[in-house]
């Protein structure tokens, strides 16, 4: 045993103690800036939030002639207003922008049926 007075050292505490008072601080600033973060995040959602409630409900083009669909509420609640998949829905862009005929639509929701029938059958 040392018959030193410096705290959590068998030996001298002196810069073993100094090395936890930088690490408390140290450990507090980051709990700090992660709430800082938290904050700022919070913030964004509820802004973001906020500008979804302000545009109401998502407007679909509809045609005269458009019949309705028993799918017609799931298609609604796919919607990325409501479903925050935006990839999905640029993806869907993707495939329709690229076919102006209907029966190439057609072609195109037959093979989405075929990978869906694919996808519950593996």
């Amino acid at each position: 045993m040392s018959d030193c007075s410096h705290p959590y050292c068998g030996r001298c505490g002196a810069e073993t103690a100094s090395v936890f008072t930088r690490l408390r601080a140290e450990l507090a600033e980051a709990r700090a800036e992660t709430w800082r973060q938290t904050t700022r995040l919070q913030t964004a959602l509820e802004e973001r939030d906020a500008a979804r409630d302000a545009l109401g409900e998502p407007t679909l083009v509809r045609l005269a002639d458009d019949q309705p669909l028993p799918e017609d509420d799931a298609i609604k609640a796919a919607h990325p207003m409501r479903s925050d998949r935006h990839d999905l829905y640029a993806e869907a862009m993707r495939l329709v922008g690229a076919k102006h005929s209907k029966g190439a639509l057609v072609e195109l929701v037959n093979w989405l049926l075929h990978e869906r029938e694919a996808y519950k059958e593996g």
